[in-house]
Parts: structure tokens; C-alpha cells; sequence
């Protein structure tokens, strides 16, 4: 081997030693962060008040005091239609073909159950307001 050709080589190998260590150092700042995310110092007190101020804000914002009668209506209006669409899906089901007709059917009876109950939570929660 030439000198020229032992120099490429030595260049070559620091080259990838530098590119390795930067790597290496890559690799563990990201990891650094990561961790000193998880252990993040903003105060739990602040997180709590920001939810807080974010939740009044919207509550503010919907007049609940002032548009009481109207709410309670819209969700009596929404219950009752949820319950018709209950009973509707449930006298048209046909239980021939249950793959392709039934058992979407009790899914969407499914979900309208669901429905029903964020319904009555909302309820229940504009009544302790």
C-alpha cells in the first residue's frame, strides 16, 4: 500500500468515528429530553388552575343560567328522537342476514345507547349547576 491510499484510509476511519460519536451523542440528548419531559417541572397547582380557567371559560360561554329551559329542552328533544331510533333499528331488524344487516344494526343501537347515556350526564350536570 502507498502512503496516499493508508491516508484515505485513516481519513475514512476518522470520518466514521466522528460520525459514530455524533450519533452516540444524538441518541442520549434524545434521551435526555425525553426524561427530562417526564419529570417535567411545571407545577401541578398551574395544570389544575388552567383546567379550571378552561372549563369556566366554556361554561361562561353557554349562559347556562340564562338559556337553562332551552338546554333542557334541546336534550329532552335529543333523548326522546335517540329512544325512536332505538325503536326503529330494533322492529326493522332482519336477523337473515346477520353479517351484513344485523349486527350493524345492534351496533348503531349500540352507539345511540351510548348516546343516551352522555345525555343524561349532561343533564345531570347542568342540574348541579
Amino acid at each position: 500500500m502507498n502512503s496516499s491510499e493508508e491516508l484515505i484510509k485513516y481519513l475514512g476511519l476518522l470520518v466514521g468515528v466522528v460520525v459514530g460519536m455524533i450519533v452516540i451523542y444524538n441518541i442520549f440528548n434524545t434521551q435526555s429530553n425525553i426524561i427530562e419531559g417526564m419529570t417535567s417541572s411545571t407545577d401541578s397547582k398551574e395544570i389544575s388552575d388552567n383546567i379550571k380557567r378552561s372549563s369556566s371559560k366554556i361554561l361562561d360561554s353557554l349562559l347556562i343560567d340564562k338559556y337553562r329551559e332551552n338546554y333542557e329542552t334541546t336534550l329532552t328533544n335529543l333523548l326522546e328522537l335517540t329512544n325512536a331510533q332505538i325503536l326503529k333499528y330494533t322492529l326493522s331488524s332482519d336477523t337473515a342476514d346477520l353479517n351484513n344487516k344485523f349486527y350493524p344494526i345492534v351496533e348503531k343501537i349500540n352507539n345511540l345507547e351510548k348516546f343516551k347515556l352522555a345525555i343524561n350526564s349532561s343533564m345531570k350536570f347542568m342540574d348541579s349547576k
